[in-house]
């Protein structure tokens, strides 16, 4: 029995040192999560400007713990108008 408790007793203490790094592999991959929806929406903006012949602008916004980022392409061809801050993708960690 004494065997059985000792072997819980560590097993809990490995399992407490675990979970900080746990907390961190998560927060990392919310990270790279996050930057490769960026990079999805930066693509799609690009190929959308390439393909209509016309401006595209991304704009990036937000504060902790939410941001987002959304893009907007010109009506016609001429100098883009003013953009809606955060009109497409929300992106959000915590």
């Amino acid at each position: 029995m004494v065997e059985l408790m000792v072997v819980i007793a560590i097993m809990l203490l490995l399992l407490l040192l675990a979970v900080p790094s746990f907390a961190d592999l998560i927060d990392r991959a919310r990270v790279r999560g996050a930057a490769g929806a960026a990079m999805t929406v930066l693509a799609e903006a690009r190929g959308a400007s390439v393909f209509s012949n016309r401006d595209v602008a991304v704009s990036f916004g937000g504060t902790d713990p939410a941001w987002c980022i959304g893009a907007n392409g010109a009506l016609t061809p001429s100098p883009l108008g003013t953009l809606a801050p955060c009109s497409g993708l929300r992106l959000h960690h915590g």
